[in-house]
């Protein structure tokens, strides 16, 4: 067995214990090439998933096969704790076997599986500070990525902003993904929240217009998808797929984007509005009720394929050849001619995300899952959407709300860490006389008030949406065309 999995084996396994529970503090147990070279070492697999789907797996899979597997979390207290009970748990950073290297240049860069390995390879008798580090991992001063934020700064303010535009997003968030991609997110967020502001004055001014735009040529709002789909594609016998990636950003979007480009594949590219607030109970029933949203509405999957079936059975399409598939995999994908998938796998674990680098992270992660998927369905004669219900963004912590302030809102889904949805409007303009600070961060209609700041309802930050922040609100509504 290769050493330097041995040395990490002895860190986070037991001998006699098939099941370890890790919190991973720096994501290098998440990432797809450690988790390869686990299974070709030593036959372990780390699984990094929800907690939800890590218990599934525990019931389904883990008792009784007798195959040894690490589960990857971020918070050890999440797991239940019969299955803790089984279990050896532990805390780890690559780091801790790595002695001699400066810690803070291992998080910093997250150097490929190969770099580290080198580095364990390369014993040390004395401490190496943070330059040499670098040199050591190959990171010399000429190849670090020069934040000019001056001329950053120049090149940003210089887009033409048209919010109608997939050109427009694809040139901000070009930069937004550059910054977080080196951790530079901080010292960049001056300027999306100067960009987040013409936003939100072109909110106030055309929101609700959008919703009444025509789906013809394209949606404008995530409620006009399955209508645009159903009049760009009258033919029954049509290969048509809404493939919907669960609170991805369009930053990610684009990382999606470079990986099918490696494929010889390129979206059409278009953008499209979440709902607002924009949560997923509201906006991803949108997009599959392709009607306006219902407050009644329980948000589940066996909820989602009811509005899928029914309204591809309203215009005549065989039941037989219409399909939705939750977080499984794409299954016979020749039989069907309306196919609905939808992937919370970036959303399940982006609440828990420290900062953007962490979900950047993650999403190079679940892409590598994520892009096979698309392929499947691309290969069986599909014309694909890509979409999203809403985005993301990076909030930072006011406060959370008291007792009285809780007890105004509607019991579920209501009160998330960037809407709050009032169960009567003097409720929400008692809020705002007792915290008139707010009104000018948010945007207040009806019984509903969301964040237009990157802010939260939450004692810490977190990378959430319900708000109307840009990134929240602008999705991709991206067309492959069948092959």
């Amino acid at each position: 067995m290769d050493k330097f999995v041995e040395t990490i084996l002895q860190k986070i396994t037991r001998q006699g214990c098939n099941l370890s529970i890790v919190k991973n503090t720096d994501g290098f147990l998440s990432r797809v090439d450690t988790q390869q070279m686990f299974i070709k070492e030593a036959g372990v697999t780390l699984l990094a998933d929800s907690p939800l789907a890590l218990r599934v797996h525990y019931e389904r899979w883990y008792k009784g096969s007798g195959e040894r597997f690490c589960y990857i979390v971020n918070d050890l207290d999440e797991i239940l704790p019969d299955i803790k009970a089984e279990a050896f748990c532990c805390e780890f950073s690559v780091a801790d076997v790595l002695w001699g290297y400066d810690r803070g240049e291992l998080f910093r860069w997250n150097p490929p599986y190969s770099v580290l390995h080198h580095l364990f390879e390369n014993k040390l008798n004395s401490y190496l500070n943070a330059a040499q580090t670098r040199e050591e991992m190959g990171y010399v001063l000429e190849d670090m990525p020069v934040y000019d934020l001056e001329k950053i700064s120049e090149n940003v303010r210089s887009i033409q902003l048209d919010w109608l535009s997939a050109e427009t997003m694809e040139k901000v968030c070009r930069y937004i993904l550059s910054a977080i991609s080196n951790r530079r997110y901080p010292q960049m967020e001056f300027l999306i929240d100067e960009i987040n502001g013409k936003f939100q004055s072109f909110i106030d001014n055309n929101y609700i217009g959008l919703l009444t735009k025509s789906h013809l040529t394209r949606p404008y709002s995530v409620y006009k998808v399955l209508p645009h789909i159903n009049s760009a594609h009258k033919e029954h016998v049509d290969k048509v797929a809404l493939f919907v990636i669960d609170g991805m950003s369009y930053w990610q979007y684009l990382m999606l984007k470079d990986m099918l480009a490696e494929k010889d594949i390129e979206p059409v590219d278009n953008v499209c509005y979440a709902w607002m607030p924009s949560i997923t109970k509201l906006s991803r029933q949108a997009l599959f009720r392709g009607e306006m949203p219902k407050d009644s509405y329980v948000q589940n999957p066996q909820n989602e394929s009811k509005l899928w079936f029914e309204y591809w059975k309203k215009r005549q399409v065989p039941a037989s050849t219409v399909w939705y598939e939750h977080n499984g995999s794409i299954v016979n994908p020749e039989l069907y001619n309306r196919y609905g998938y939808v992937t919370t796998s970036l959303d399940n674990h982006m609440h828990g995300c420290r900062d953007l680098k962490d979900l950047y992270d993650l999403t190079s992660n679940r892409l590598v899952e994520i892009v096979p998927d698309i392929m499947k369905l691309y290969d069986a004669g599909y014309t694909i959407y890509v979409t999203a219900d809403h985005g993301n963004v990076y909030s930072h912590a006011w406060r959370t709300l008291n007792a009285q302030e809780k007890a105004m809102l509607y019991t579920n889904e209501s009160r998330g860490g960037r809407h709050l949805i009032f169960t009567k409007e003097e409720h929400l303009k008692f809020f705002f006389n007792e915290n008139p600070a707010l009104k000018d961060d948010m945007y207040i209609r009806g019984n509903y008030a969301v964040w237009r700041t990157g802010k939260c309802f939450k004692s810490e930050n977190e990378v959430t949406h319900g708000g109307c922040h840009f990134l929240e609100m602008i999705v991709p509504f991206a067309k492959i065309e069948k092959k």
